[in-house]
């Protein structure tokens, strides 16, 4: 019997949403992020750029239960957008951890979409409602807590379409994986055809 679309990416999600601790004067916060690049050295996570627009004393990223320190002056930031580089320590196992691959495509209104709550390992599926540009589109299911903040959307082939970035009373808004591969582009100074060329051009620069 084939796994059902919402249980095979509620297993698949849990294993590409990792914790980012932010430390800023006051304390820490932790968020959640998205891995998009993944060897066996290295890692590219995105989450929400906002997070970083205060005092930044550190950064870790935790794969499973051991966090990775990461320097703050390698994080690249466009718009919304912030992209991690994480280097894997020699010895650390990353079997149980998998990348979300980018969707080389628009969403396309009423098009089915899935988003994965990492706090509760939940998964809401709803449809494309409306699109504000290629940068950003509204699907309703809602979120109602910022912590939802980062939490990847995927369309039925486990592909990223979106993150989300915020949320109103009826919908949530989320960053589309074509904005995704143009924060790449900003960050990188050169144009991409397409989004796998643009994250092939991160990894082999970051990876």
């Amino acid at each position: 019997m084939a796994e059902p679309v919402q249980s095979q990416i509620r297993r698949r999600s849990s294993r590409s949403v990792v914790c980012v601790t932010v430390t800023y004067p006051p304390g820490d916060k932790d968020i959640f992020g998205i891995v998009i690049g993944l060897s066996s050295k290295n890692a590219i996570v995105i989450t929400c750029g906002h997070y970083f627009y205060e005092e930044v004393l550190g950064i870790g990223v935790t794969f499973e239960y051991e966090k990775i320190l990461v320097d703050t002056d390698h994080i690249l930031f466009n718009a919304d957008i912030a992209m991690i580089p994480v280097s894997i320590p020699e010895g650390f196992d990353i079997t149980d951890v998998e990348e979300i691959p980018l969707c080389e495509t628009l969403p396309s209104l009423h098009e089915n979409i899935h988003l994965f709550s990492p706090e509760y390992c939940r998964v809401t599926s709803g449809n494309i409602i409306g699109t504000t540009s290629d940068i950003a589109f509204q699907c309703n299911p809602c979120i109602s807590e910022d912590s939802e903040f980062g939490a990847p959307l995927l369309n039925n082939s486990f592909e990223l379409i979106g993150m989300s970035t915020g949320y109103g009373r009826l919908y949530l808004t989320a960053i589309s994986s074509i904005s995704i591969a143009r924060a790449i582009e900003r960050t990188q100074g050169r144009q991409f055809q397409g989004v796998q060329h643009a994250l092939q051009h991160l990894r082999s620069n970051r990876l």
